[in-house]
This record gives structure tokens, sequence and C-alpha cells, in this order.
């Protein structure tokens, strides 16, 4: 109950505060992260998963947010991942048909050279980062 008015969190509150948590990098390295409780001694739980997964974790809740936030709650909770064809491009047309604003899939938080998440299906080998000079 850390809120101003010390009441308990409604359940989208509270869903939509884990996506905001999330997707400020909670569990990217150098964050305080989540002590796992069923570890012995300080583990976090974020330094099991890759860069690359910590990374992809961040974007896709930073590009969730996105979608909750524009209410595009019903492509949210009933896109079908598992359904032939379903891919990251077909959830994001949806869900910007569904917001009526373009949603776009977020860019890398700088774990990985490429400039934007890597997508499983479309994974290309090693991009080298592209320099701006001043």
């Amino acid at each position: 109950m850390q809120n101003p008015s010390h009441q308990a969190l409604s359940l989208n509150q509270a869903f939509r505060r884990l996506f905001h948590l999330l997707a400020a990098g909670l569990l990217l390295p150098g964050s305080a992260g989540v002590i796992d409780p069923c570890e012995p001694g300080n583990i976090r739980l974020h330094t099991a998963l890759s860069l690359a997964d910590q990374d992809e974790l961040c974007c896709t809740a930073q590009t969730l947010l996105r979608v909750l936030m524009h209410g595009g709650y019903d492509t949210l909770f009933h896109f079908d991942e598992n359904a032939d064809g379903a891919t990251r491009e077909r959830f994001l047309a949806a869900a910007s048909a569904e917001c009526k604003v373009p949603i776009e899939w977020s860019e890398s938080v700088g774990l990985l050279p490429s400039a934007e998440c890597p997508s499983p299906e479309t994974t290309e080998p090693n991009k080298t980062p592209v320099s701006v000079s001043t």
C-alpha cells in the first residue's frame, strides 16, 4: 500500500504498475531487481537471464504498456500467439488497428548492438552498431 491514499491497488492498477516497472528496466543489469525468495543468498531473478533476454523483456514490456495506455485491452488479452501465422508484426497491426494509432516495437535499451529488440522470427546474425560522429 505504497501510494498516497494508503489504499490497496485495484487489480488493473497493479497490472499496469507491473508493466511500468518492467518497462523502466527493473530486470536490467545494474538495477535493484527482485531477490529470488526460493534461492539461498541474495540472488536476483534477472541474473539467470541472458542480456538479450533482459533486453527483450524490457522492450516487450514497453510495447505492451504502450498498447495498454492506448486502450488496446482486447488485442492484448485476446490475441492468440499460438494461432498459425501469429507473429509480432500481426500483433502490432492488430493493436494499431484497435488503438487507431501506429504501435511500433520499442527500441533496444542498449544491451544489444542492434537498433531494435531482436525478433525470434527475424533474428539476424550480429549487426554492427552504427556510430554517429560529432
